[in-house]
């Protein structure tokens, strides 16, 4: 997997300022480019 593959622009008003409803709808994806780390 490429890091500069997710390299894009995001709009401020597309970053969510609440949870999803559920919770359990949530989703997060970290890359710590330093460490080759990648948690979906």
């Amino acid at each position: 997997m490429n890091l500069n593959d997710f390299n894009y622009v995001l709009p401020k008003e597309l970053i969510a300022h609440k949870p999803a409803s559920p919770r359990s709808a949530s989703k997060i994806f970290i890359a710590e480019k330093k460490k080759n780390f990648l948690l979906f």
